[in-house]
């Protein structure tokens, strides 16, 4: 353990603090702590999937088993098989590409204007953003809808189209407060030394911003990613067209017929596809350095 501690390059705890006894016992104290937020976090998901494997009679046992009686992997591949999600899984990943590019072009854009350009009134510009942010999502659901079903003016009807839902997530607020909260990180001789070297907001923005922002981009993959995947409620509003249904809609519809064991075993075969997102991107997002190229 000793080897860890010497080996970090970063962090509060360095190898000369480890050895007093008051920072090893608040370290573990803090690790066994994290543990037990992990196990209590991964206990709906186990708990699932182990109950996929259940046969009925023992699924609704009084006495309840966290392990199966007997796990069958052919039960899994039936399941996935049922489902039949290829369509939707193209369908979800294009609703998510247009939701992505939206969020970042648009959240980047706005959370550098606020954090760095600052023109007149856009602190209380980004203050009305916030705002917003605690009108609840039902209150605009019905006055959206009226609007993309009977779009003002021109009177076209935009159900069946990924329209709405792209179009919709371009507003996200959280993003750019994430944007514009990682942009005020950003060493400003960065963009001093850009100025003096003559380059333009936008070459700054483009040059330099963007290939720092890998961090922040990712983080918001994930977000994007997992509200896109599981989104519900968008998805069956705007596309009746079955052939345009997502993953979500899907395994909705498609479920309805499985027993509850095989409900859950298509929830986490569902769920793998975000965890693999997450898993690719979490690299970047815990590899973040701002003070690369800093002189102290």
């Amino acid at each position: 353990m000793n080897r860890r501690i010497e080996s970090k390059k970063e962090g509060l705890i360095t190898s000369s603090d480890y050895k007093r006894l008051s920072v090893k016992i608040s370290y573990w104290l803090i690790v066994l702590f994290l543990v037990l937020c992990s196990l209590i976090a991964l206990l709906p998901i186990v708990w699932a999937f182990l109950s996929g494997f259940k046969e009925l009679n023992e699924y609704y046992s009084v006495n309840p088993t966290l392990l199966p009686q007997k796990i069958s992997w052919d039960k899994l591949v039936d399941v996935s098989t049922k489902l039949k999600i290829g369509k939707s899984f193209i369908n979800s990943m294009i609703l998510f590409f247009g939701c992505w590019v939206g969020e970042v072009i648009v959240g980047g854009i706005a959370g550098y204007t606020i954090s760095r350009l600052q023109p007149k009134g856009s602190k209380m510009l980004f203050t009305l953003m916030l705002w917003t942010m605690m009108m609840p999502h039902t209150l605009t659901m019905v006055p959206m809808f009226m609007t993309w079903t009977d779009f003002p003016i021109i009177h076209i009807n935009y159900q069946n189209t990924w329209i709405p839902l792209w179009t919709g997530s371009m507003a996200s607020i959280f993003n750019i407060l994430l944007f514009k909260n990682f942009f005020d990180g950003i060493p400003k001789s960065y963009i001093e030394a850009a100025k003096i070297d003559g380059c333009s907001n936008i070459g700054i923005f483009a040059k330099i911003i963007v290939p720092l922002s890998v961090p922040i981009i990712s983080t918001i993959t994930v977000f994007v990613f997992n509200g896109t995947w599981n989104n519900f409620m968008g998805p069956f509003l705007y596309l009746k067209d079955p052939n345009m249904a997502t993953v979500a809609l899907r395994l909705y519809n498609t479920t309805q017929g499985f027993t509850e064991p095989e409900q859950m075993l298509a929830a986490f075969v569902v769920m793998i596809p975000s965890v693999i997102v997450f898993m690719i991107c979490s690299k970047q997002i815990l590899g973040n350095n701002m003070n690369v190229g800093v002189k102290g």
